[in-house]
């Protein structure tokens, strides 16, 4: 997860909100059965020094692997939450741009940064399906509530179950038409649930980053908004901590921070580019091979260990 400005202790972390599925079955709709897992917090962005690097400048940065599954492979939708999105004006060219982007997005060298993990059940691969987005839903969602959040991420789910016929490699990412609550610490998360008829999912949320300036990123260089530009590359980092650690128990670090968590903040010289050609301005994904071997940019703590491409991928130019 993303969050910018503040006294935080760590880039991410996973913040334990598990709750009993009988009590869940009590007080949400049916088809969520069980949410066992936490939520992996996309941190603000900050200055270098507001973040707390003592873990970091003692320990061993490398991600270090938990036991957990990896994502084989991945199909995404997209699911808009509340009424602006129905407003042009608040649209904006932020529906287009998303699907620009996941177009480009599977068979990138940027996709690519997080296939060197593997899991319990093998590695991180290369398959990313887009399955695009249905209608928004008519009622907002703050994103405070993780119940609410994956009740509608099954419920989303449930309703496209035909098209997205890979089981337990599905990503509901939900973008909310809400600014982030006064005082939120992060930008995004992600987070694992299981629906009613037993099927594990992922699942995602991010809000409203328009004139964020805690979540902001200015991409002046490729020409998307600054609303568009900040939501893709939050969504960029929860996509591949989702498929390096999409339960929050295969891959981080001895701070819990994920492959995305590390490189928060940290850009490299130039846009990346993906398969479709769109470019855009994308954080590093943290690499223990570009770290090994000194080949990675820094972090905000000064590890060289933050890539956004591998060479010899199909796409996205070496620099």
């Amino acid at each position: 997860m993303i969050a910018k400005k503040a006294a935080t202790t760590v880039l991410g972390f996973c913040l334990a909100l598990s709750f009993a599925e009988g009590a869940l079955a009590e007080s949400s709709p049916a088809r969520l059965s069980g949410l066992s897992h936490g939520r992996h917090l996309h941190l603000i962005n900050s200055n270098p020094d507001d973040f707390d690097t003592s873990t970091s400048a003692t320990a061993s940065p490398a991600m270090t692997f938990h036991g957990g599954v990896v994502l084989g492979q991945l199909s995404v939708r997209l699911l808009y939450a509340g009424p602006s999105w129905s407003n042009q004006a608040f649209v904006a060219d932020k529906i287009a741009g998303f699907d620009s982007f996941f177009a480009g997005f599977g068979g990138s060298s940027y996709a690519a940064t997080a296939q060197e993990y593997s899991g319990s059940n093998g590695a991180v691969g290369p398959t990313i399906h887009y399955q695009g987005h249905g209608t928004p839903l008519a009622t907002s969602l703050d994103g405070e509530s993780m119940q609410d959040v994956a009740t509608a991420a099954c419920n989303e789910y449930a309703a496209n179950a035909a098209t997205m016929p890979n089981p337990g490699s599905e990503l509901i990412m939900i973008v909310s038409d809400m600014k982030r609550p006064s005082g939120g610490k992060y930008c995004a998360y992600h987070s694992a649930a299981t629906c009613d008829n037993g099927q594990m999912i992922q699942f995602g949320f991010v809000w409203n980053l328009d004139g964020d300036p805690s979540c902001t990123v200015q991409d002046a260089a490729t020409g998307h908004s600054q609303g568009l530009a900040s939501l893709v590359n939050v969504t960029a980092h929860e996509v591949q901590e989702t498929r390096s650690d999409p339960h929050l128990d295969a891959w981080f670090d001895s701070s819990n921070n994920e492959i995305g968590d590390k490189c928060a903040w940290s850009f490299g010289a130039t846009p990346v580019t993906l398969s479709n050609g769109s470019q855009w301005k994308l954080q590093g994904e943290w690499s223990n091979a570009a770290f090994n071997v000194g080949t990675g940019f820094p972090n905000a703590s000064g590890q060289p260990g933050c890539i956004d491409h591998v060479a010899g991928t199909t796409s996205g130019a070496p620099r």
